[in-house]
């Protein structure tokens, strides 16, 4: 398991004082723990979750990758605050490579995207998208799919608004 994350996660975690080493508890909401003990299905179309099946086959095989990645994706809904929906999407990306893992499934990557609220309104005012009265949400994204080589984080996401940690096995 290789672990990697740009700037703006590892500055995210010790500001919320999160163990580097990424060894913490905290509880799963029941939806994510429905998505952890699906069953895992690799078919000609991509490697997916059983229940969520929804693959279809590109004639390109590195778009392949990019399918499996929008149709592996979910969120996390049920959180308190901005540092606990970064928890559980943390745990839950190294869960599932956990299980990936032990199953001897290779050659997958998984990447969590996170950006709290406050990294989404300077977002949006460096982008020149901020008006007065806007609003700003916890905006997360979890995804896995398969990958012919290990990379490292793109370097668009080195120093981004936004939290990149990616987990390949």
């Amino acid at each position: 398991m290789v672990i990697n994350y740009n700037k703006t996660f590892l500055n995210l975690i010790k500001g919320y004082g999160i163990p580097e080493d990424l060894l913490f508890e905290v509880e799963i909401p029941e939806d994510i723990l429905k998505r952890l003990n699906d069953n895992i299905s690799i078919t000609a179309k991509g490697i997916c979750l059983a229940s969520y099946d929804n693959l279809y086959l590109s004639k390109d095989s590195e778009y392949q990758a990019f399918i499996e990645d929008q149709e592996n994706h979910f969120h996390i809904n049920e959180f308190d605050d901005d540092k606990h929906a970064l928890l559980i999407g943390i745990k839950t990306m190294l869960l599932f490579a956990k299980r990936f893992e032990h199953e001897q499934i290779r050659q997958v990557r998984f990447w969590l995207s996170f950006q709290n609220k406050e990294m989404g309104k300077a977002h949006a005012k460096a982008n020149g998208l901020h008006e007065k009265g806007d609003n700003y949400y916890v905006s997360d994204r979890l995804s896995f799919y398969r990958t012919i080589e290990i990379k490292t984080i793109p370097e668009m996401f080195e120093d981004s608004f936004t939290a990149i940690l990616i987990i390949d096995i």
